[in-house]
């Protein structure tokens, strides 16, 4: 199903899935294999020049359920799957910086992003500079000529600082630089940050849209453009850092919640304010 006149929380539950050709069942089939066949060596030579179902390291067609719904969500054309959030950031920051390349980014990201920045990315000759995003204008004073892209996470993990997504992609795309934000804790359900101007969008699949604690995931959406030049030459082929089938279906499974679960999140939060506003030991909320 991929009617766009459907309500996001049916869409999630159905979009890009069909009925198995073979047997009819509803639910996306948990593909378990490593190589696919091919009916004839033309065959093969034509699946391997569209990136058609060849390695699963490259395409599995559990993972392309998961990439369309994840796609739809946040309002993206393409979306490639991998297997953690630590993996979907590293292989997006290789696949689009170089040596000599200027990167910006929220001070106060995850602690990972930040190690895989400075004792990494710096290693290998890319410039990075921390700002404090929650003042916009300093995203707009630390652009440089070369700066590739601008990192930021809003809600900020774990501090909750947000950002002004849109002023800052503003800032960073007249400079002719990309904007990446991860979106993690916010959900689509409640930001879009390509909606926003963002021309990637980052997630751990991990937590709120897998919802159950039970597997890891992560993923990056955006353009076709962009999304290709992540999948290819970095993420697939020579990190090999893949989601495995089991994970896409557990992390699809999660996802039918997905728009309840953050509803009712952000109804528990109301509830914890108003209470702790109320107490006298409390000074701000």
């Amino acid at each position: 199903m991929n009617d766009a006149g459907h309500d996001l929380d049916t869409k999630i539950i159905h979009w890009g899935q069909q009925p198995d050709p073979t047997t009819g069942a509803l639910a996306t089939p948990i593909f378990q294999t490593a190589t696919f066949a091919a009916t004839s060596v033309e065959h093969f030579e034509e699946l391997c020049q569209s990136w058609g179902y060849v390695y699963t390291r490259e395409c599995n067609p559990t993972l392309t359920v998961l990439e369309s719904k994840l796609a739809m969500l946040e309002a993206g054309e393409s979306a490639i799957v991998s297997t953690s959030g630590m993996g979907a950031i590293a292989s997006t920051l290789l696949a689009l910086v170089k040596a000599g390349d200027h990167i910006i980014s929220s001070n106060g990201v995850f602690s990972h992003t930040n190690i895989l920045m400075t004792q990494l990315l710096q290693k290998f000759g890319v410039d990075i500079t921390f700002v404090d995003a929650t003042n916009a204008a300093n995203v707009e004073i630390a652009l440089k000529p070369n700066t590739k892209l601008v990192y930021i996470e809003s809600p900020l993990n774990p501090t909750l600082d947000l950002v002004d997504i849109k002023k800052i992609c503003d800032y960073a795309h007249a400079n002719k630089s990309l904007v990446v934000v991860d979106n993690t804790f916010a959900t689509p359900i409640l930001q879009k940050p390509i909606l926003l101007g963002a021309d990637l969008v980052i997630h751990s699949l991990t937590k709120f849209i897998n919802g159950h604690g039970d597997t890891l995931g992560g993923a990056v959406i955006g353009s076709k453009e962009l999304i290709e030049v992540i999948r290819w030459p970095s993420l697939c082929c020579f990190t090999g850092a893949s989601l495995p089938p089991m994970s896409a279906w557990m992390i699809l499974r999660g996802m039918k919640t997905l728009d309840m679960r953050v509803k009712k999140h952000c109804e528990n939060a109301e509830a914890l304010a108003e209470y702790l506003s109320n107490e006298e030991f409390v000074e701000v909320v």
